[in-house]
């Protein structure tokens, strides 16, 4: 559990090192952290996601994340385990597509409610399309809270589904 305590802070100590510009997101957790409180732990396990605008970002950061796991153990005189599952890709949206769907959107809801398209730091399937093809993520509104927490919710089905089905069919 040590070991995974240190390999944790040590991620956390990397987080300055990268570039604003690449929005690396690293996001560990102890998903088994020993079997009670009155042993010490022999197995203890960490999922991290790494996330990054570019696929060179997404592996530097990756290879800094297995650095900082093997550093904590390496500390404890633990051993560690190291398996990388390729997650979802950086989204890069087709810059036509994106106008495209700007001006689609724009004439069902109006151009006074657009914002403007900008990187999200959330993870989908879509990124991995663009690695292949041209593609366009859209966002709509009408919901509240925070997207995957308890608080999140549609409160206006019109703005976050019937105008995107709309501009979509365009």
């Amino acid at each position: 559990l040590k070991a995974a305590l240190i390999s944790i802070s040590s991620i956390d100590a990397q987080r300055e090192r990268f570039a604003e510009s690449d929005l690396v997101r690293i996001s560990p957790v102890i998903t088994k952290g020993g079997d009670g409180t009155s042993s010490v732990p022999s197995d203890v396990r960490i999922e991290t996601m790494v996330r990054a605008r570019t696929v060179e970002a997404m592996k530097a950061a990756s290879d800094i994340v297995d650095r900082c796991m093997r550093a904590g153990a390496l500390a404890m005189g633990a051993s560690v385990e190291i398996e990388t599952i390729s997650g979802y890709m950086p989204n890069n949206p087709d810059k036509r597509l994106i106008e495209l769907q700007y001006d689609n959107c724009a004439s069902v809801v109006g151009k006074q409610h657009m914002g403007s398209a900008r990187h999200q730091t959330g993870s989908t399937d879509v990124g991995d399309l663009s690695l292949i093809m041209p593609v366009v993520h859209p966002r709509s509104g009408g919901t509240v809270g925070s997207p995957h927490s308890r608080d999140y919710y549609v409160r206006d089905h019109v703005l976050a589904a019937v105008n995107p089905a709309k501009s979509m069919a365009m």
